[in-house]
């Protein structure tokens, strides 16, 4: 899953946590994405790998592709 950590109605880092609680999701990769540094964001999961807005194809694919190599 790739999720914004800014969005209407329920933040990323929120959304996140109320996922990860159910157990059939708990092994679900999540990579987020920010404009903000992460130092700003509040209870920001430490094992969550985070994309920096503006980001580019490559640095999102080099996030993405381990989490599809393992499920080979």
């Amino acid at each position: 899953i790739i999720l914004d950590v800014m969005m209407p109605d329920l933040d990323g880092v929120s959304f996140f946590h109320q996922f990860k609680e159910k157990a059939k999701f708990a092994n679900i990769p999540v990579v987020m994405i920010t404009s903000l540094e992460k130092k700003l964001i509040e209870n920001y999961p430490s094992d969550v790998p985070l994309l920096k807005k503006p980001f580019t194809h490559d640095s999102l694919l080099a996030q993405i592709n381990p989490h599809f190599l393992k499920r080979s």
